[in-house]
């Protein structure tokens, strides 16, 4: 039965499988796979050697699909260890192994693991890790599951929540003389070993070598992932804790479950849980503290903001709390009664679910990734050099195909953080300040003009100050260097379809329209476009307003009032509390003899923004025209509260006083 359990998932995953890397750290992980390299932090050093393994077994398609075939071949492995996994639960009765063999394929066929088993993804090799640990625990095997928990944390760190369960388990068994936890940290290191793949691999320069681990204290930043905020899913801002924030984080996690499982299957799961724990099944409550550790304890752990970039981030990291539902379906489906009816409906609802969500799992004809970085190269004249200054998908989508493909031999490619990719700023670069990290990077760059084609991949056109950058593609080259546009030889499958389901491609996706638009920016029907559709990807929403004010502050400053005009109230559309557009909007109205119109856009820029000192700086000169001097004053006092050093009020407040008293 596991067998079949096996090929089946197998062949569902092989069915759905992407053709090559995906969006993501896909790219990255298949090129330290292929050339032997360092990936981010903390390196994932196990799965580059079972990639490499991998790409080597396999004697047909690219490097990345042969990849890709790991991740399929480590979901349907779970898959059936769960089904042995589950087995292995007591119940009162013989178990049905149907029933085991459903509950297993029911977490198989849910979303995150689903998809994280077609793609080039360190999740489904994760949880077979994390099964294999639980059936070792229950099988009271604790040197085998103290080697396989060094040795899968070598893949991902997420497995730390499997810990608390483990020390659970020995504390039920009473595991505590000196002897047998000295053998098992032994074999707890001989697993963890395998980070010493960082620093050897990191002696021979690979292409990629994240953090160059050559020193300890090298080793131990990428280690504990210190660039990326060590215990934080990612760098940035995070929210505080508190009791809103948790119990908003709790909703979160709950609605998205729902959505793996659907209702069915989170009702099921509960009455799963209760008559395991009212029937006091061995092991229930253990599994129940897993299940609540990996799922709401790791959201409310992460504490991500609540947007849509998060919610891309956190589907991965539902597989682990998935595996630990199947337990609870399998109790519930246990209490059905054995019969062919029974098995039927079983196998019905596996294949309900699997339908329900086969659509947005099937990612056979995912090229965007691979088609993005195939456009960034062909972009590239000979012997150019490419700084990019942020954004996965530029990075690893080039670096699989310049390193692990060897394409594009005569490319140069070049973080501006200084991470990625050969650092070229300087050893002390990460420990210098913001402003210094800018000025060591342009003093750098600037020896490349004119000696060598440079391209940026960056939406801020001002990176490198008094050269003027023209797009070009989906990247920027000087003014000067410009030609041809490169976008006429670009592949853009699947921009205009209906669309993709996962966040990182939908934030992907857009970029094409955007750098269109950028050619013809008075054309307000291509922005109207890209934010109608786009519009819940951050860095869509943001770039589309910055563009469109400099559009209309480009027109003001040429006189064309009305296309300026018709840009902040295109804008304004979009962004209706943008205090700068209608401030600047009631300045155009000032200029077409409309004192009502200006007076009205200055207010609503008070009202959406008041610390916003600019209208009230606007509207105490338009009642200075109006030789309104209380409301002059007033304005002016206002823009003084906020900024007591506002050299305009200070100046024109005591002309004003006087003005009023009848002085002058």
């Amino acid at each position: 039965m596991s067998v079949l359990i096996f090929l089946s998932a197998f062949s569902l995953y092989l069915t759905t499988l992407a053709p090559s890397f995906t969006v993501g750290d896909a790219g990255e992980l298949c090129a330290t796979s292929v050339i032997l390299g360092l990936a981010h932090s903390p390196g994932y050093p196990l799965f580059s050697l079972m990639g490499k393994i991998f790409t080597i077994l396999i004697p047909w398609g690219s490097f990345a699909f042969r990849i890709n075939i790991l991740s399929a071949a480590a979901g349907a492995a779970t898959v059936a260890m769960l089904y042995r996994f589950l087995l292995l639960l007591p119940l009162p009765s013989m178990p049905n192994r149907f029933f085991a063999a459903g509950a297993a394929l029911l977490a198989g066929v849910t979303p995150a693991f689903w998809n994280s088993s077609i793609q080039t993804e360190v999740f489904s090799l994760n949880t077979l890790f994390a099964v294999l640990i639980l059936i070792s625990l229950i099988k009271k095997r604790y040197v085998a599951a103290a080697f396989l928990y060094g040795l899968g944390l070598g893949n991902h760190h997420t497995l730390i929540f499997i810990f608390p369960l483990a020390v659970i388990f020995m504390f039920r068994d009473r595991v505590f003389d000196g002897r047998r936890l000295l053998q098992l940290c032994v074999f707890f290191v001989i697993g963890f070993s395998v980070y010493l793949y960082l620093p050897i691999r990191s002696f021979a320069n690979p292409a990629l070598d994240w953090g160059n681990p050559e020193t300890p204290y090298r080793f131990w930043r990428v280690l504990s992932r210190a660039d990326y905020g060590t215990m934080a899913l990612t760098t940035g801002e995070k929210m505080a804790h508190s009791l809103p924030v948790i119990y908003s984080q709790i909703v979160r996690f709950l609605t998205i479950f729902n959505q793996q499982f659907t209702l069915i299957g989170l009702l099921a799961g509960c009455l799963g849980w209760y008559l395991a724990i009212k029937n006091r099944y061995a092991y229930a409550r253990e599994l129940l503290a897993g299940w609540l550790l990996a799922g709401p304890g790791f959201i409310i752990f992460a504490n991500l903001p609540f947007n849509a970039e998060s919610e891309g981030i956190l589907e991965r990291f539902y597989v682990l709390s998935n595996l630990f539902w199947a337990a609870p379906l399998f109790w519930t489906l246990s209490y059905l009664r054995k019969s062919v009816l029974s098995a039927l409906a079983v196998a019905a609802g596996v294949i309900i679910i699997a339908t329900l969500h086969f659509s947005g799992s099937d990612w056979r004809a995912h090229y965007l990734a691979y088609d993005y970085g195939r456009n960034v190269l062909r972009t590239l004249a000979p012997d150019s050099v490419l700084l990019m200054d942020g954004g996965d998908d530029t990075f690893y989508s080039t670096a699989y195909f310049c390193f692990a493909e060897r394409r594009r031999r005569d490319v140069e490619l070049h973080d501006r953080g200084g991470l990625v990719f050969k650092n070229i700023y300087g050893a002390d670069f990460r420990q210098l300040g913001r402003e210094e990290k800018e000025r060591r990077r342009q003093e750098i760059e600037r020896k490349f003009l004119g000696q060598r084609p440079v391209y940026f991949s960056t939406f801020n056109r001002s990176v490198m100050p008094d050269v003027e950058l023209a797009p070009d593609g989906v990247l920027y080259r000087p003014r000067e260097a410009s030609g041809a546009d490169s976008m006429a030889c670009y592949s853009m499958r699947g921009i205009f379809g209906p669309g993709y389901r996962d966040y990182r491609s939908r934030a992907l996706a857009p970029l094409y329209p955007y750098f269109l638009a950028l050619r013809t920016p008075l054309e307000l029907t291509h922005w109207k476009y890209i934010y109608r559709r786009w519009q819940y990807v951050p860095w869509v929403g943001s770039n589309v307003k910055i563009e469109l004010q400099n559009v209309a502050f480009g027109a003001f400053s040429k006189g064309e009032l009305a296309a300026a005009a018709k840009t902040y109230a295109q804008l304004l559309l979009f962004y209706p509390e943008d205090a700068y557009s209608l401030v600047n909007l009631g300045v155009i109205e000032e200029k077409q003899n409309n004192p009502a119109g200006a007076k009205a856009c200055y207010e609503k820029a008070i009202a959406a923004n008041p610390s916003y000192g600019d209208a009230y700086y606007n509207l105490a000169v338009l009642y200075w025209q109006q030789k309104n001097w209380p409301e002059a004053i007033k304005h002016l006092k206002n823009l003084l509260s906020i900024n007591p050093k506002d050299q305009r009020a200070l100046h024109y407040l005591p002309i004003a006083e006087k003005f009023n008293t009848g002085e002058f």
